[in-house]
């Protein structure tokens, strides 16, 4: 009898926490100040690394964010580290591997740089959208095509 009341019991908790786990939410009243957010994929390498001022994650896959810097790299055993994106404001969507702002942009790579304003980030073709007032900036010397 001790035993039956024992496992129903063990069976009731690991219900419940199962049903609690499903509808609870990653919401946090208060932003979560200087945080830093690492991505992965899929074979461990990491692919890019969000630092934020402040975060207020909404769920699982909404993060607004007050004074982004993100960090993108190959993904690759080297891990070089190939663009930097700062902004103002922004929302990150990780599990999408997106991201997009209405504020100023101010994107470095390798051999440029890029300001705008209104802007997407897609992470998995690596490519950044920007809607208006954007201006880049080539650090490359230029070969001439025409013969002398």
């Amino acid at each position: 009898m001790i035993k039956a009341k024992y496992i129903t019991t063990l069976a009731m908790i690991c219900i419940s926490t199962g049903l609690f786990a499903k509808t609870t939410k990653m919401e946090t009243p208060a932003p979560v100040i200087d945080f830093q957010l690492p991505m992965f994929g899929k074979d461990g390498y990491k692919t890019w690394d969000l630092r934020g001022k402040e975060g207020f994650f909404k769920d699982e896959n909404h993060i607004d964010i007050h004074g982004m810097f993100l960090k993108i790299y190959s993904g690759n055993e080297g891990c070089e580290l190939d663009t930097t994106i700062e902004s103002l404001q922004a929302t990150l969507k990780p599990k999408e591997n997106k991201a997009f702002g209405d504020d100023l942009i101010f994107v470095s790579g390798k051999n440029f740089n890029i300001i705008g304003k209104g802007w997407q980030w897609n992470g998995l073709n690596k490519k950044i959208a920007i809607k208006k007032d954007a201006r880049v900036t080539f650090n490359q010397r230029l070969v001439s095509l025409a013969k002398d």
